[in-house]
């Protein structure tokens, strides 16, 4: 690094409570949204990303041989959907509608010319 500069500003420590952990699994590329419970449908081949993401503590069900659902806190953000669309057809929201309609509505000004 060239030409660091220090600055007298107050530092603003953590709240007692904050957990790292929880934090990173509920963020994507550091940009923070609105905190909901998401309902993901993902095919079965997407379980270790899923693990890998939001850790061990996260309710899974299956739905089928083919998918499973889960369900996750996040912070709903336009990274967390290039998060999910880098999966394709393979990864669907379930609820809450109205994350699901902002997904879709995502996904169509992207197709615009």
């Amino acid at each position: 690094m060239e030409n660091v500069l220090t600055q007298n500003e107050e530092i603003v420590p953590l709240p007692i409570n904050f957990n790292v952990g929880d934090y990173a699994r509920k963020t994507f590329s550091m940009f923070r949204g609105p905190e909901e419970r998401i309902n993901l449908k993902l095919k079965n081949h997407l379980i270790n990303v899923i693990l890998d993401k939001f850790g061990k503590d996260v309710t899974i069900s299956k739905i089928d041989d083919d998918h499973f659902q889960v369900s996750i806190n996040i912070c709903v953000s336009t990274s967390f959907f290039g998060w999910l669309f880098q999966f394709g057809e393979d990864a669907k929201i379930l609820a809450p509608k109205h994350v699901v309609k902002t997904y879709q509505n995502r996904a169509r000004t992207l197709l615009k010319d």
